[in-house]
């Protein structure tokens, strides 16, 4: 097995085969390790206790690894009830969090990670079997597999806002599982993938729409306190950050650290709505960091001494990895275990300004809504 840098989570998902005995010890050390009712190796890795979960009941085995509002008693009960491993697909829809969903049911292995992409898993073939994992690093390297010049070329071309198109792994033989499916690992060593999920129709006249977004929301928010880590949340002034600290200030029992950066364009007006929201949630307390107590973009690229070796492939934004590291430091002076933010906010509650104009051929009341919303949001001028 080729070496690899072990630091930080991982997990390889084992099928219910004598040839992932061979594999578990290719993988050792490992710190964890959790076999099969049978007794062969499920899962081996590395990884945090208080991320991860498990209940059974009789020959099923149901497991979590990340922010689960499910404790191992409920995860139990979920066992005790699932006779196929396709009765867990919906679950992750089911349970608030952001976690990976492990399941061994009569000698089939079940996974998948999340809609969002944050928590993925890919797949390989080792020998005899397939198995999966969550980094495709530790898979390369489980599997003797090389770089594909070409895919990492790709990679590092292609702008961020069409990266999904191409995400694939780097590395010759390891898949990725998309986000809305997930993998079954059957007892011969065959993987099976298959879609778990399909965008519901847009049929939610807004107002309830909205009330499910809110609620969805504060499950989120509640399965991160649920967790017992000490949290902190970004307070931008954006909408997206903005609530989140609103949610998490109502559900968490210890005083809330938030972190504002400064703006870095004149014109931008988030610092101003993040001290009227503070102003609104009493008790907590601000870290507040300007543009200039922040790293330049690409600060750190040309310093090897600097430059993560644990990173799996090419990071995405990585002319903003100084600064990142820069305010994890400061968190982690804090005490913060976990940290939320507003990313991914405007993708999902926001559309594309491109069809505004379009719209106005079929829909010219709705149009001119969005197209006032978009004037104030951009600060479009009247012509």
């Amino acid at each position: 097995m080729k070496q690899f840098d072990r630091a930080g989570e991982w997990l390889v998902v084992l099928p219910d085969h004598v040839a992932s005995v061979v594999l578990a010890e290719k993988l050792e050390p490992a710190p964890q390790r959790v076999d099969h009712p049978s007794g062969r190796p499920w899962l081996i890795g590395s990884w945090e206790s208080a991320d991860f979960r498990i209940g059974e009941a009789g020959a099923t085995k149901i497991a979590t690894l990340g922010f689960s509002s499910a404790g191992p008693q409920r995860l139990a009960q979920i066992a005790a009830r699932t006779r196929r491993v396709t009765d867990l697909d919906s679950l992750g829809g089911k349970l608030p969090g952001c976690f990976h969903l492990l399941a061994t049911v009569d000698g089939v292995t079940h996974a998948y990670g999340t809609l969002s992409g944050l928590r993925k898993l890919v797949y390989g073939r080792a020998g005899e079997v397939t198995v999966a994992a969550t980094r495709a690093d530790v898979l390369a390297a489980l599997t003797c597999a090389g770089i594909d010049e070409e895919r990492l070329l790709l990679r590092l071309l292609v702008a961020e806002a069409v990266l999904h198109s191409v995400n694939t792994p780097v590395w010759r033989g390891v898949h990725l599982v998309n986000e809305d499916s997930s993998i079954t690992l059957h007892p011969t060593g065959r993987p099976t993938v298959t879609r778990r999920w399909n965008p519901p129709l847009d049929r939610l006249p807004r107002k309830p729409a909205a009330q499910r977004l809110r609620q969805a929301l504060g499950d989120a928010v509640q399965a991160r306190v649920g967790s017992g880590l000490k949290l902190t949340c970004d307070l931008s002034g954006g909408l997206d950050s903005t609530s989140l600290s609103f949610l998490l200030a109502r559900s968490y029992d210890q005083p809330l650290t938030t972190l504002t950066q400064g703006a870095a364009a004149p014109g931008d007006d988030d610092p101003m709505w993040a001290d009227l929201a503070a102003e609104k949630l009493p008790g907590i307390r601000r870290l507040m960091l300007t543009f200039a107590d922040l790293p330049t973009h690409y600060a750190d690229v040309l310093d090897a001494a600097k430059v993560p070796g644990t990173d799996e492939e090419p990071f995405p934004g990585i002319e903003d990895r100084p600064i990142y590291r820069r305010i994890a430091a400061l968190l982690g002076t804090e005490g913060s275990q976990a940290h939320l933010t507003g990313e991914g906010g405007d993708e999902v509650v926001q559309g594309g300004s491109a069809g505004v104009f379009d719209l106005f051929r079929t829909q010219p009341r709705v149009a001119l809504a969005y197209l006032r919303g978009y004037r104030a949001l951009y600060h479009w001028r009247a012509r």
